[in-house]
């Protein structure tokens, strides 16, 4: 089962890779935005006992020399696997814009997340990206998951960014240029940790500890459909036997009482 999973890690690497290098050459960065990435992230925080695996990507910065002439852009953030969850620094949240693209007419897409979550896209001024990206955190459900932190900006209008009537300023190159860039998430146990982070692992809880969370987080929708289920299941058995009760009680009572007198003919 892990070499499989491995080969499959490599082969969407790869496949990530290639499309990032294939958009580069074809957006041309002379004079267009350019969005840079770690190359991988660092493990800052790492306990068995409380079933924490956080990594920090920091170093996010996006270089957009004609941010004069949009006010906003599309920024998408993706565990590509789906091992963790992302989450915004709280400082700088408030700058990302969630709400104003939820109900969106203008093309199919649609801000969906609030911070936090496996996936989530909203919009920002170009010139804040660097502040809401920074210490980007990804929270990992086991000490043995590996991801890809998938990270896209729209910049432009019509297609997948901002129409010209959701931009307040007039744009140029009217056109949607997109931007990607990928963070790797190593295994706990085999990632970089950052300077001063508290890193704790215990062999002897790892293994059963970390099994029992990835099938509760994978599978939480459906315990929580299972665990409704068996309780309407026991109140109706509860109900049931209730009026089986009240209704054989009433037989009973019913019954004519024979005496013993009566008896002797």
């Amino acid at each position: 089962m892990p070499k499989i999973y491995n080969i499959t890690f490599l082969i969407s690497s790869m496949l990530l890779g290639f499309l990032d290098i294939t958009n580069a050459r074809l957006l041309g960065l002379n004079g267009e935005p350019k969005l840079s990435v770690p190359t991988e992230a660092l493990l800052t925080s790492a306990s068995s006992e409380k079933f924490e695996y956080e990594y920090t990507i920091d170093g996010i910065t996006f270089a957009n020399p004609k941010a004069t002439q949009t006010d906003a852009v599309r920024v998408d953030l993706m565990a590509y696997l789906k091992t963790g969850s992302l989450r915004l620094n709280e400082e700088n949240k408030f700058l990302a814009d969630f709400k104003n693209c939820t109900l969106r007419r203008y093309s199919d897409w649609k801000c969906r997340g609030d911070g936090r979550g496996k996936d989530m896209t909203f919009i920002a001024n170009p010139s804040n990206l660097d502040r809401i990206l920074s210490n980007l955190v990804f929270e990992a459900y086991s000490s043995k998951a590996e991801d890809q932190i998938i990270i896209r900006v729209y910049y432009g209008e019509g297609g997948d960014c901002l129409s010209s009537e959701e931009q307040k300023n007039e744009i140029t190159n009217n056109r949607c240029i997109k931007t990607q860039g990928v963070v790797r998430i190593r295994a706990a146990t085999n990632a970089k940790v950052a300077p001063g982070s508290e890193v704790s692992f215990e062999a002897s809880s790892t293994s059963w500890h970390d099994t029992i969370v990835r099938f509760v987080q994978k599978h939480s929708i459906q315990l929580v459909v299972i665990g409704a289920i068996i309780l309407i299941m026991i109140f109706i058995s509860l109900i049931a036997r209730y009026f089986r009760k009240k209704c054989t009680g009433r037989r009973v009572s019913k019954e004519p009482v024979i005496s013993g007198a009566s008896m002797n003919v």
